[in-house]
């Protein structure tokens, strides 16, 4: 064997080794597990002993357990080991910390409302749920608004962009406002209120309403109209046994507010 031809297998022999090298030991490389394809999903995450969340799906892949796309999937939440609100979605996508639902995505807590939206990001180190344009519905209510955000360890919504609330009546009634805060079966809005009960209109720059829409309390300065006058008040309160102004009180009655006036 010639000289030529030895220095030539040689190199082939550390070309080899390092291609090798590369392949086995270069962690840049190194090859991307193949994601497991199952049916009948379920993962849980806990907190303490008790689960913070659920999720369950028909089927899909999962790369480890932090990393994967699931088909038909439920999440529920938990607050003291009892599930409060559930989530439906056609697909929940799992990219580390951010989760992805979207598909027709509905989110019910217990009987109190339901929530529709065509994608919810779930961020899981926030603990809070995120979405865009969005429908919230009650037995005789609804809210509408352009983003939503939900405080998972506080069980509290906030809306902003274009809050829209209306409850059945009667009277019928119809507020507008900058943004929305609800918890406990009460809604807050703020800025630039605007309010519609039946013939009578009032502004003000904060609200409190309960999802029964049978209390609600105007108040941050109440400018409103109704059928038989005008009235301007620090504050407004509605409930079932009557209204009652404060704080600055002006009323201006039209002249046939107490009947026919003779003369």
């Amino acid at each position: 064997m010639s000289r030529t031809t030895i220095f030539g297998l040689l190199a082939a022999l550390i070309v080899a080794a390092g291609v090798l090298w590369l392949l086995f030991s270069h962690p840049g490389l190194e090859e991307a597990p193949l994601p497991t394809r199952a049916e009948g999903i379920t993962l849980t995450g806990y907190g303490d002993e008790n689960p913070l969340w659920r999720v369950h799906a028909a089927a899909g892949e999962m790369e480890g357990d932090a990393r994967g796309r699931l088909l038909d999937a439920k999440t529920w939440f938990y607050v003291d080991g009892e599930p409060y609100l559930e989530v439906v979605a056609s697909t929940l996508v799992l990219s580390g910390d951010e989760r992805i639902m979207s598909g027709g995505v509905t989110a019910d807590r217990e009987d109190a409302y339901r929530l529709r939206s065509e994608e919810v990001r779930w961020h899981v180190s926030d603990e809070e749920l995120t979405s865009g344009p969005v429908t919230i519905e009650g037995t005789s209510w609804q809210v509408q608004a352009n983003r939503y955000r939900y405080a998972l360890d506080e069980e509290r919504s906030f809306l902003d962009g274009d809050v829209i609330v209306e409850f059945d009546g009667p009277p019928p009634v119809r507020i507008t406002a900058e943004t929305a805060e609800g918890r406990e079966e009460t809604w807050t809005l703020s800025g630039d209120v605007a309010v519609s009960r039946g013939d009578s209109h009032y502004r003000c720059g904060s609200l409190d309403v309960e999802e029964d829409g049978e209390v609600s309390h105007l108040f941050s300065g109440v400018e409103g109209t109704f059928p038989s006058g005008e009235i301007t008040a620090e504050s407004i309160l509605f409930a079932e046994d009557g209204s009652t102004a404060s704080g600055g009180v002006h009323l201006r009655l039209e002249r046939d507010f107490f009947g026919e006036v003779e003369g």
